[in-house]
């Protein structure tokens, strides 16, 4: 599953960044960044790599400024332009209802500057806090609105996307296990994510105008746990849960009809991570990790997007840091 929605048979991307770091004084850093990444993905077995449907370019470019201190251990302000295109989609609307109705072509493309600020607040010596906070505006300069008639206006998409993130981190003490010293961490992370957006649904084969389709609210919690054994092996727990809430957009039965007064989509989500590590000499570990995902809606059609689903994902590798 890609992203938890469309079924694909394989998936390759590749990436390319920079990053210069400048010393502005003894407790400020400036840092700019570019990047391109491509993400390749196959729907079919017998489909070519480059072909398709879903393949993504995206180019970005960055500055950040942080502060080093003592209480707050850091305090950063990001900004961040990037655009993401999909080479091989083109909106087939135009073709099948009439090149009039001018529902763009590349209504997937998208344009985004983001506005960030990260912090860590140490509580003593061994407790800290993290928090994130994104605003992300993302423009569809050729994915027109769709009006209650089914018609398209000449205004075209834009989103507005909000993210906030709080993690406590806790140090416990150290404990003798048999007969190996014992380090450990405990903390907690809960987010939420708020997306808003201009553009609404037309359901043509059955009539149906839904109004703000891509409205959203997200919460999610969980805890996570980190242990090291010796100074050697370490092992890592992690887990989840969201809750996602769309404002307007309607559940469907699973012939794809509407029922009377219908409620809004709603899907629990619970992913749970773990990792183990070993180092094997200076600079050089051994790595094994993996998630294991879930998701359960109340929304029944599921011909084109998955709304209900699990997976899972395992990798094993070795890992040199300098």
């Amino acid at each position: 599953l890609a992203g938890g929605g469309f079924l694909t048979q394989k998936q390759h991307s590749r990436s390319a960044s920079v990053k210069g770091i400048y010393a502005l004084s003894e407790a400020w850093r400036g840092k700019i960044a570019g990047g391109w990444r491509q993400q390749l993905v196959k729907e079919t077995s017998d489909e070519s790599w480059g072909d398709g449907l879903f393949d993504t370019d995206k180019l970005s470019f960055g500055f950040e400024a942080e502060r080093i201190g003592q209480t707050w251990k850091s305090k950063r302000i990001g900004l961040d332009y990037y655009t993401t295109k999909f080479p091989n989609y083109q909106s087939l609307a135009s073709k099948q209802f009439g090149s009039e109705i001018k529902a763009g072509t590349d209504v997937l493309n998208f344009n985004a500057l983001d506005v960030s600020w990260g912090g860590d607040l140490a509580l003593g010596p061994k407790s800290l806090i993290s928090t994130y906070i994104l605003l992300s505006n993302r423009a569809y300069p050729d994915q027109k609105i769709v009006k209650a008639n089914g018609v398209y206006s000449s205004e075209t998409r834009k989103d507005m996307y909000s993210y906030f993130s709080l993690g406590y981190r806790r140090q416990l003490r150290e404990k003798t296990v048999f007969g190996k010293k014992t380090e450990s961490l405990a903390g907690l992370d809960v987010s939420a994510a708020l997306s808003n957006s201009n553009q609404n649904n037309y359901d043509a084969s059955r009539s149906k105008f839904n109004t703000n389709y891509y409205d959203y609210s997200e919460f999610g919690a969980g805890p996570r746990f980190n242990m090291r054994f010796n100074e050697k092996l370490s092992l890592g727990l992690g887990y989840m849960f969201t809750r996602r809430a769309y404002a307007d957009r309607p559940v469907q039965k699973a012939d794809g009809t509407y029922p009377g007064n219908p409620d809004s989509i709603t899907t629990n989500t619970g992913t749970f991570r773990w990792s183990v590590g070993y180092p094997l000499m200076k600079n050089l570990s051994f790595q094994v990790q993996g998630a294991f995902q879930s998701a359960d809606s109340n929304m029944d059609y599921e011909t084109v997007y998955q709304y209900s689903y699990s997976s899972s994902h395992y990798f094993a590798g070795l890992s040199y840091q300098l």
